[in-house]
């Protein structure tokens, strides 16, 4: 399951952010998913929360959003300091 291994890579990469920036909270994480990645969404939702629980992401909004193409990306994060 492929959304488990993206979703732990997220969570790093923003919570090395919220580090950075001294957040306290993210409240939400934008993302780019390619059509032609295969990832499933409610999996990739279901694994975020699962890799976020009992960080500063716990309670974070994930918004996916699907394109034409390979890749993941994450757009943009919302920090609250």
């Amino acid at each position: 399951m492929h959304e488990s291994a993206a979703a732990q890579q997220i969570v790093r990469t923003v919570l090395s952010e919220a580090g950075r920036r001294r957040a306290t909270e993210v409240t939400s994480v934008d993302v780019e998913i390619g059509e032609l990645d295969g990832f499933r969404e409610v999996a990739l939702r279901e694994a975020f929360a699962i890799e976020a629980k009992g960080t500063p992401l716990e309670h974070t909004t994930l918004n996916v959003h699907v394109r034409a193409g390979r890749g993941l990306v994450i757009q943009r994060a919302s920090f609250v300091t």
